[in-house]
């Protein structure tokens, strides 16, 4: 029987430790916002929002990248910036490592990827009622693929659904064996918001920004090689992903606020990903000391 147990509701609904952790998680991260493609042209501008901080990448006469905090009407703050392979992210604290020192080996994991040869489809965003970790979750455990995705389980082997977990617990690799011309088999998680499904000929980047304590503003984007084929087809199934996905994270949230639950158990032949996960919050929140009395 498992005795690994879950975060507690609190993590999930309280507006204190969210608080805690705009700073602890965010603050301390290089977190995705976009994408080189989104600012070409020199003095192209990208605006997003990190954990409510409002921010804005600019392209520079140089073709440099400069990020800054917008902190008031007559205040920015510089942040640090930088592109890897197209996609660019942002760090708050400025005395944070560079982002290659922060990756360390994810990038082992696309190594494979002709990330460079593909061209932006589409984006779609949703508004979706749910705290950052609910999200997370959903996308770190292949669970409830079988009851909630009815399309993808058809679609491929979600019975022989494996996680491959390395040493640096801020990302893993998920694999769910293809059947016929399934469009899923690969996905991947990098901390603390950015995963992406590899699909024949591109891949689907799915990313998500905390928008309040429960609420998060989720991104699609495809990216696709010029004779890739079946792009509707593709396009479609992991839009219907995502439908599901939000449906199951708002019900998720719905039963964490209803007072009901507290906590659970996590299974450690089938939620490992989790149970790393948990652990990395759980830490965070002990050590700066926000966790809350049930753990």
């Amino acid at each position: 029987m498992s005795t690994n147990p879950t975060l507690s509701a609190d993590w999930y609904i309280n507006s204190e430790i969210y608080a805690h952790e705009r700073q602890s998680v965010f603050g301390d991260s290089w977190v995705h916002v976009g994408y080189d493609s989104d600012i070409p042209k020199i003095g192209d501008v990208l605006s997003e929002s990190v954990a409510e901080v409002e921010i804005e990448v600019v392209r520079t006469q140089s073709g440099v990248l400069v990020a800054s905090a917008l902190l008031g009407l007559m205040n920015r703050e510089v942040i640090l910036v930088d592109s890897f392979r197209g996609m660019i992210f942002v760090a708050l604290d400025t005395s944070n490592c560079s982002l290659i020192e922060w990756l360390d080996q994810f990038p082992t994991a696309l190594v494979d990827l002709p990330l460079e040869k593909l061209v932006f489809h589409s984006r779609t965003i949703r508004r979706v009622k749910c705290n950052w970790k609910t999200y997370a979750d959903n996308f770190l455990e292949g669970y409830h693929v079988p009851s909630v995705h009815p399309e993808m389980a058809r679609d491929a082997d979600a019975s022989n659904y494996s996680v491959n977990l390395g040493d640096d617990r801020r990302w893993n690799v998920h694999v769910m064996p293809p059947r016929g011309d399934s469009v899923f088999g690969m996905f991947g998680w990098l901390y603390p918001t950015f995963a992406f499904n590899v699909v024949p000929g591109g891949w689907a980047v799915e990313r998500w920004l905390p928008r309040g304590h429960n609420e998060i503003d989720l991104f699609f984007e495809y990216f696709f090689q010029s004779e890739a084929p079946d792009i509707d087809r593709i396009h479609a199934m992991n839009e219907t992903v995502a439908e599901e996905d939000v449906r199951i994270c708002e019900a998720v949230q719905r039963n964490l606020e209803s007072g009901v639950y507290s906590e659970g158990l996590l299974s450690p032949k089938w939620e490992e990903p989790l149970l790393v996960f948990h652990d990395m919050i759980r830490e965070l929140g002990e050590i700066s000391g926000y966790a809350p009395t049930s753990k």
